[in-house]
């Protein structure tokens, strides 16, 4: 499987500059990522089983979310395709849509300092979906993705490591978990963490990936939000509440296109 850059966190993300990568164009590559395949029979529904996922490129457009369908957002950040110049770097290898809302800030955000800047931590949430050629290079796919969260499940400590074009991912410290997930009959993973604060030590960012799969079809939902302020669980509710919407949306489309 192609690699795609590697970028802070451990997570594939197109940044804007190398600081701390929670911006919302900065998290594209952790759920758009690279991939390739052949192609698979299409599923087909029965009697008893919900509609499969749509692999009609414009009905998976159409199952991102609107601003009122992110709970808490307060401004849409970018959409892909629609926005070009934000989504022009991110050559994911196949088809994929994001989209991206900033959401409102809790309480007063630890800064987080960076290669010898200080940046306060965005409250961000992205959805995107992408379609690969075929469920085997889908599953590929989500298995890198699992790979690169691995390094966040449990207690960490993660050194200086360079990128590519002569960057540097900054160092940083926290504890996480990884764990299978279920959300509407899509198996996948949620990778949950919380980064500590460079300068004080103290819990400073929730930062929460969420990646499910059916056939060609992949469900990506990220999360990041400021820790002071949040209970802890808010992050992890919202971006399984928000893969599940999206899942019901594409079903739904599904249905419509075969009626």
């Amino acid at each position: 499987m192609p690699r795609c850059p590697y970028a802070t966190q451990g997570e594939r993300l197109m940044r804007r500059s190398v600081r701390l990568a929670t911006t919302a164009l900065a998290v594209l590559a952790v759920l758009a990522g690279c991939g390739q395949g052949g192609s698979d029979p299409e599923p087909t529904a029965s009697a008893s089983s919900p509609a499969p996922l749509p692999t009609e490129e414009a009905t998976i457009e159409g199952a991102l979310p609107t601003l009122d369908q992110v709970p808490g957002a307060s401004e849409v950040d970018f959409q892909c395709p629609k926005d070009e110049e934000k989504c022009a770097g991110s050559d994911a290898g196949h088809p994929f849509w994001a989209f991206s809302a900033r959401l409102d800030s809790v309480g007063n955000p630890v800064d987080i300092e960076r290669n010898g800047t200080t940046s306060a931590p965005n409250d961000v949430a992205v959805v995107n979906l992408n379609l690969l050629d075929d469920a085997e290079a889908a599953r590929t796919f989500m298995a890198g993705l699992r790979k690169d969260q691995e390094p966040y499940d449990g207690t960490f400590e993660i050194p200086d490591q360079p990128v590519d074009g002569g960057g540097v991912v900054p160092a940083s410290s926290g504890e996480g978990s990884l764990d299978d997930v279920t959300v509407q009959g899509l198996d996948g993973y949620l990778s949950s963490y919380r980064l500590d604060s460079a300068e004080t030590g103290d819990p400073a960012q929730r930062v929460v990936s969420l990646l499910v799969g059916e056939g060609r079809v992949v469900v990506g939902v990220f999360v990041s939000m400021s820790a002071p302020g949040r209970d802890a669980d808010a992050a992890e509710q919202l971006a399984q509440r928000l893969a599940r919407d999206t899942v019901e949306r594409l079903r739904k489309g599904a249905a419509t296109f075969t009626q």
